[in-house]
């Protein structure tokens, strides 16, 4: 083997080598959105008597047992004043990295009337 093919196999391996960490050392820095596996058709609710029932607490604490995500906080707001301003929902521990994901939707209330809702879902890692 000559020189020119020893160079040209070297340069191979090391454009090879370099493409692979670089793929592995960007993949490793990114941390995986546990968000991407919320399932948006989840968060609902109804307005009584001008205040917000959720009903997607159950749901809340089965994504955390399924992800092993450390805490959930949900927070909704529902614009034209049908209710009163709540804090949001919170569930485990919300120290460490948060990923959050906001959804649109709607809500019932109690004179039947269909209402839009954002809810502002946050996922702690």
């Amino acid at each position: 083997m000559g020189f020119m093919e020893a160079m040209v196999a070297f340069m191979a391996v090391t454009v090879v080598l370099t493409g692979y960490l670089g793929a592995m050392a960007g993949m490793a820095a990114v941390p995986m959105d546990p968000t991407d596996s919320i399932d948006p058709d989840e968060f609902t609710g109804s307005i009584a008597g001008g205040v917000f029932e959720s009903s997607y607490l159950d749901y809340m604490g089965t994504f955390l047992d399924a992800t092993g995500c450390s805490g959930m906080a949900v927070e909704v707001r529902i614009p034209g004043g049908f209710c009163e301003e709540q804090g949001p929902t919170v569930i485990g521990d919300m120290d460490g990295h948060r990923f959050s994901r906001v959804f649109v939707s709607t809500v019932s209330d109690d004179q039947g009337r269909t209402v839009p809702a954002v809810f502002e879902v946050t996922v702690c890692a």
